[in-house]
């Protein structure tokens, strides 16, 4: 019998093959939560930090949109804020798959016109006979 087909070797190599794809998934999940880890450290270098379940924490003293927090109201404010953009953000991304094809259906029934150019004719001093009788015998000469 060759090894190949020996049984336990068989079995070794699928343990072997579980094991390595374990300790890459374990990896990617490590990888993951760095990302994470960082993502939160630099939202909480500009002052607003991100918990689970109440929402956006800023801290006082931080100037976010341009409004400083200095107490509730101004805290308020700046919150308030933020749920706009989001909402308009929310709605700018439903709103962009009509947008987008309303605009190519008003391309494709419109066509472009070309802008006509002026046709300006540039004027030199050879052309019209100001210059010297060499520098016309030159510019003939040139033109055969």
């Amino acid at each position: 019998m060759s090894k190949k087909n020996n049984k336990k070797i068989i079995a070794r190599k699928h343990a072997h093959d579980l094991k390595l794809e374990k300790e890459a998934q374990e990896k990617l999940k490590k990888q993951q939560e760095k990302a994470q880890r960082k993502k939160e450290r630099q939202l909480a270098a500009t002052g607003v930090v991100k918990t689970k379940r109440k929402g956006l924490r800023i801290r006082k003293g931080v100037r976010v949109k341009g409004i400083k927090v200095v107490d509730a109201d101004s805290k308020k404010a700046v919150l308030n804020l933020l749920k706009q953009e989001q909402a308009e953000k929310l709605m700018e991304v439903d709103d962009a798959p009509a947008a987008a094809a309303a605009a190519a259906a008003a391309d494709g029934s419109s066509k472009k016109k070309a802008k006509k150019r002026s046709k300006v004719k540039l004027v030199t001093k050879t052309m019209t006979g100001t210059t010297s009788k060499k520098a016309a015998a030159g510019a003939a000469a040139m033109e055969d």
